[in-house]
């Protein structure tokens, strides 16, 4: 065999071993997408049954085997953010925003973490971008709901209602555009659509509390009463319905009703020295005048200030300072 032939004979077989081994190699450290995929799958199912932690940890093999499965990176940074780790959670969407391309759901979710975070301009410069790919009700909504949050009321009314334009039975979308209206004093407005969101939902009970306050500011105090009402039948649990009712029943001169609902705000939240302030103020229309100091001197040492002018002023003795 001639020299030239012969070493191309042996640079054949060196490149058929290495070819051999390459494969093996590929084949024992290489996963393949389905495997990723069902990595995915798993974490899915996981995510269902309430099992958040366990379903990271198969999106993080998923990811693991296809670092390029972006919906992986969505999903994992969305329950992140369902766990309040909104900082990691803004991670794993900015690697998804690198692989999947203009899509909106990514800046929408960089939104609403940045939203958790009361980060709300910067949210806001995400639903911008969302918006500008696709218009959306919940992408208007939670724009919306930021820009309530800067106090910026009025566009937030008009992101609120380009959301009810898009879908005229957005019960969340009235909801919240009463809040807003309710910022800028349109109270007829906001009652609108308080009764709005509550026809399509009637179990909102936020609803039905905002619509009493709205009520109030108004001076319907018998309307307020029966919403603050409705709302405490749904949600036995809130205690500053029991004691915006007892506002209104105090202005109803329904004193020892208004005091009735005043000690079961207290009984769900002791700590709030407003609460015990207006009860004093209820006290004294019975002419109480032991009970209300008694309230008036906790609500002082909880830090209200008016209570504790009034304290000193009217119990006679003065309260120590902390």
């Amino acid at each position: 065999m001639k020299k030239g032939a012969f070493l191309i004979y042996l640079l054949a077989i060196s490149l058929t071993g290495f070819s051999q081994n390459l494969s093996k190699y590929v084949k024992k450290n290489s996963i393949s997408p389905d495997t990723a995929r069902k990595h995915f799958n798993i974490a899915v199912e996981l995510k269902k049954q309430g099992k958040l932690k366990e379903a990271i940890q198969e999106y993080d093999q998923a990811i693991t085997a296809n670092p390029n499965l972006g919906e992986a990176y969505m999903n994992r940074g969305n329950i992140k953010s369902q766990l309040k780790d909104d900082n990691e959670a803004i991670k794993d969407y900015t690697i998804a925003e690198g692989i999947l391309k203009n899509d909106p759901e990514v800046y929408y979710n960089i939104g609403n973490a940045q939203k958790n975070l009361k980060q709300y301009n910067e949210a806001i410069l995400d639903y911008d971008k969302a918006l500008l790919i696709k218009e959306n009700a919940d992408y208007y909504l939670s724009r919306g709901f930021a820009k309530k949050q800067l106090g910026k009321s009025e566009e937030a009314i008009l992101d609120f209602s380009n959301a009810i334009k898009i879908k005229p039975d957005f019960e969340n979308a009235f909801f919240n555009r009463g809040n807003a209206k309710q910022g800028i004093n349109d109270f007829k407005g906001a009652l609108e659509d308080y009764s709005k969101a509550l026809s399509l939902n009637p179990k909102n009970s936020k609803a039905y509390t905002n619509r009493g306050n709205t009520k109030s500011k108004l001076e319907d105090y018998t309307g307020a009463v029966e919403d603050y009402d409705m709302s405490i039948k749904i949600d036995p649990h809130n205690s500053a319905t029991y004691s915006n009712r007892g506002l209104a029943k105090g202005k109803l001169k329904d004193y020892d009703g208004a005091i009735k609902d005043y000690s079961t705000s207290l009984t769900i939240n002791p700590t709030n020295g407003e609460t015990y302030f207006s009860r004093a103020g209820a006290k004294i229309n019975l002419k109480d005048v032991e009970g209300a100091c008694s309230d008036l001197k906790k609500a002082a040492e909880m830090g209200y200030e008016r209570a504790k002018n009034m304290y000193e002023k009217n119990c006679n003795e003065p309260i120590p300072l902390k």
